[in-house]
């Protein structure tokens, strides 16, 4: 095949009725709790399945550490497959769901519970746990991992502002993606030039795209501070809805400038 086949792998059967990941905290919160063997199992399955039909095969939003090492093995052995991870699945954890505010990078806490279940953190695949999140940021560093896609999701309130088993899934990513990738650099979970390629070239590279700064070729690019910051209020989004637990939270990274195909198409004017 010449185009990838593009896969969210989960086996349904296994994820039943689950709203978070499984393990202390959804036990600790009441929660049903999803196995990641929901994820892993397809994955291995479906990498078999491209290796005897030569077929490119690309999963989406990889969260388990099994996944990562099942793709990682299946490169080795020639396996035509790439694949992506989220911001939110690199930098948050499931301890976000019980009120933890710390990136996976972060030494742990267990989170206070007057912010557990927020609606904002339900998400599917759901937020996995900090050995995950660091197996899919070292995945992402020794190029097993090939980019970064965002899964934006945005909701209204009425569809999450619900207790947490009823809030639909998905959350807001396009304005935060970059941000959440420079803090991963800060806390030295992440070096620049992959987090960089990880949102560019790299995806690009997937569906047969190349794209690069060079005299004549199309001119899409992004000018940012990677020092200054921001801090993230739902008034000043571009979105339309605000559906994360990032509001109110100081980021690094402004964007001053994008350009898609020589279009200015954004522009900072603060």
């Amino acid at each position: 095949m010449s185009v990838p086949l593009i896969e969210h792998a989960e086996d349904a059967a296994l994820a039943g009725a689950s709203v978070m990941r499984v393990g202390p905290n959804a036990s600790r919160l009441g929660l049903v709790g999803w196995p990641p063997e929901a994820e892993w199992t397809i994955v291995e399955r479906d990498l078999a399945l491209a290796e005897q039909m030569g077929a490119h095969l690309h999963l989406t939003h990889l969260s388990t550490a099994p996944s990562v090492k099942a793709v990682r093995n299946a490169k080795a052995r020639g396996v035509n497959v790439t694949c992506d991870v989220t911001p939110h699945h690199l930098a948050l954890t499931d301890a976000w769901v019980a009120g933890s505010r710390r990136f996976a990078w972060e030494q742990p806490e267990d989170g206070d519970l007057r912010s557990a279940y927020d609606g904002a953190c339900r998400v599917n695949p759901p937020l996995a746990s900090r050995e995950d999140a660091l197996a899919l940021l070292a995945g992402l560093t020794d190029g097993t991992i090939d980019a970064i896609a965002t899964d934006h999701a945005p909701h209204p309130p009425e569809r999450k502002l619900l207790p947490f088993e009823e809030a639909a899934p998905g959350l807001i990513g396009l304005e935060t993606a970059l941000s959440l990738g420079l803090a991963a650099v800060a806390g030295e979970a992440l070096q620049l030039p992959i987090l960089l390629a990880a949102l560019s070239t790299r995806p690009a590279a997937i569906i047969g795209e190349s794209r690069s700064l060079a005299i004549g070729a199309p001119a899409d690019l992004v000018v940012f501070n990677p020092t200054a910051s921001w801090r993230m209020h739902a008034d000043s989004l571009a979105s339309a809805s605000s559906n994360t637990p990032l509001l109110s939270r100081e980021l690094p990274g402004v964007v001053h400038l994008t350009v898609a195909d020589g279009r200015i198409t954004y522009r900072c004017m603060s």
